[in-house]
């Protein structure tokens, strides 16, 4: 069983510390709208990197090496390389290139999470019925897939510039809200150690985003929903392919997830009147998702304690 007092001490330590270094990082009155050179644009993701980092000894998580699981690859790997991506353009102005950066980079993290899985083997039946080794590209596609779906409606739905500053912090809320519920499903399922790393980053999202809210930065409110997005295909990739996360559950995620994003990108008008209908529609999928996990779960131990 998980030791709550020590998830939840993660949870708080990852959110004071982004928020308090986001909030010092500010300290000399930046302008509000949050944009300007490449050191304003890096103050969120610092911030951000603190309250993980934090979060992360709290916990003691620390990839072994050499990296044996998928969870170890993700995070010293895979989180590590779409970092390097969001600062990579921060010092880029060509918006195609930095397009692509982040593109390959969300495409690369899903052979790294899979990498020496089963998997990525090709059956024997399968490659004699096939002739081909098809089989095996199809979890590499469908991982890659979503990883970048999520990359891609994260970064165009952070980047309006004219995004409300209460529909960001909601919208901003319900995509941490959906990490968090799927990281306690992926726990409920029996993977504690994948459902444990996430908390630090829903932390340090919530804390960046309170202290973006309260300093009225643009900047720290994109970068919750940049990496939110990002870390919400990184658990479900991982919760998919490794733990009991099962299809329809992955869907309805996603839906969770897309809704919210989807209506961030439009236009203001459709941002007002959309905002508590993907807000419920948000709730629902998520309850749909977290309730019979829970059951189960419950079933489960009632079987071995009977």
């Amino acid at each position: 069983m998980p030791d709550v007092w020590l998830l939840t001490t993660s949870f708080v330590t990852a959110m004071l510390s982004a928020g308090v270094s986001c909030l010092l990082a500010y300290r000399r009155g930046t302008a509000p709208d949050g944009s300007g050179t490449a050191a304003v644009q890096l103050r969120p993701l610092f911030s951000l990197s603190c309250g993980v980092l934090a979060g992360m000894a709290v916990q003691g998580i620390l990839p072994a090496f050499p990296l044996v699981s998928a969870l170890d690859r993700w995070l010293a790997i895979g989180l590590p390389m779409l970092m390097l991506a969001d600062v990579a353009g921060c010092f880029l102005h060509q918006q195609l290139a930095v397009r692509w950066i982040k593109v390959v980079a969300a495409v690369a993290v899903a052979p790294v999470i899979l990498y020496g899985s089963v998997h990525l083997q090709v059956m024997p039946d399968a490659s004699a019925q096939s002739g081909s080794s098809s089989f095996g590209l199809l979890p590499l596609a469908a991982a890659g897939g979503v990883l970048l779906l999520l990359t891609l409606l994260g970064d165009s739905s952070a980047a309006k510039p004219d995004l409300q500053r209460t529909a960001a912090g909601i919208y901003s809320g319900l995509i941490l809200l959906t990490v968090q519920v799927t990281a306690v499903v992926v726990m409920l399922g029996g993977w504690i150690g994948c459902g444990a790393a996430a908390l630090p980053v829903t932390g340090a999202g919530t804390g960046l985003l309170l202290a973006g809210l309260l300093l009225r930065q643009h900047a720290a409110v994109t970068v919750v929903i940049r990496w939110a997005s990002r870390s919400l295909g990184g658990i479900i990739v991982l919760g998919h392919y490794f733990g009991r996360l099962t299809v329809a559950q992955a869907a309805l995620i996603l839906a969770a997830a897309v809704i919210p994003l989807l209506v961030l990108r439009s236009g203001r008008g459709l941002q007002s009147r959309g905002l508590w209908v993907s807000a419920v529609l948000t709730l629902l999928f998520l309850s749909l998702v977290l309730l019979p996990a829970i059951l189960e779960f419950q079933r489960r131990m009632a079987v071995l304690l009977s």
